[in-house]
């Protein structure tokens, strides 16, 4: 006789994260429901809801669950480094392991969420702290504003994201997608901390003549 052993609270969610995530890769985040979640996973809806409150919760979880994953590989891929240049290449490698292994999943969690979803603000206030991050940092390394600096770091997060398009649909190869990143912004901002007296950051007026 086969006794299945009872799931803790805490696998249990887990699981549920797991059908949850197969969901989402199948049929994008506005396709996944409290039901459809109960049907795939073979338990009771009520059970369901004795762990996420509704489908926005679900969703924002499960978002949470992929950072951290992100973030713990970045983490271990750029502590203890040091130097701009080198920090970078270390991000831009725990970025594209995370890509290749998570790539179906994370390609739909991080879409634009259409209206004011609780996922979507989600979203935004994680954007606004990886800003703030990687803005102290090159505030620091590069001896420019902070206004400059988040500044930099947005196009800095775009030209990342860009190269991990590039790589995925085979139009570059990874090795050259990461070192045309790590090359366009170590230029830019050596340019950018030569003459930043010259550059307004973002939301600054010019003066009317």
């Amino acid at each position: 006789m086969t006794v299945q052993m009872r799931l803790s609270a805490d696998e249990r969610r887990e699981e549920l994260l797991d059908v949850a995530a197969e969901l989402v890769v199948a049929h994008g985040v506005e396709a996944l429901t409290m039901e459809g979640l109960a049907v795939s996973a073979g338990v009771s809806k009520g059970l369901g809801y004795k762990h996420f409150a509704n489908s926005d919760q679900l969703l924002v979880a499960l978002y949470e669950r992929e950072m951290r994953v992100f973030d713990r590989r970045a983490n271990e891929a750029t502590t203890a480094v040091v130097p701009f240049e080198e920090k970078l290449h270390g991000l831009l490698d725990a970025m594209f392991d995370v890509v290749a292994e998570r790539g179906a999943l994370l390609g739909r969690l991080l879409q634009p969420s259409a209206g004011e979803t609780p996922l979507a603000a989600r979203q935004a206030q994680r954007s606004d702290a990886v800003v703030r991050f990687f803005g102290g940092i090159i505030a620091e390394q590069f001896d420019i504003t902070p206004e400059l600096a988040r500044s930099a770091a947005k196009l800095l997060l775009a030209a990342a994201n860009a190269a991990f398009g590039e790589w995925i649909n085979r139009r570059m190869s990874r090795r050259t997608a990461a070192e045309l990143v790590v090359r366009l912004t170590m230029g830019g901002l050596a340019e950018l901390a030569a003459n930043s007296a010259d550059v307004k950051p973002s939301g600054v007026k010019e003066p009317s003549r």
